[in-house]
């Protein structure tokens, strides 16, 4: 069976991956930047809709975009 993307949640190593991140900077820093996703409901380890990880990187590029 195969997740739809929409439905995939990341651990803090897998985000941290995905954005070019050591996990001790994502866990220090970036999981805290304004607008960053809100961690799931999950209990246990943190964890983060991963669609919601790649909108706000893109968010963050179209920005730069935008910003001249």
């Amino acid at each position: 069976m195969t997740i739809p993307f929409e439905r995939v949640i990341w651990d803090a190593d897998q985000c941290a991956e995905y954005l070019g991140l050591s996990y001790s900077q994502f866990i220090k820093r970036t999981q805290y930047l304004e607008g960053f996703p809100p961690r799931c409901p999950i209990p246990g380890h943190p964890r983060w809709p991963a669609n919601a990880v790649t909108e706000w990187v893109l968010g963050i590029k179209e920005e730069e975009h935008t910003d001249g």
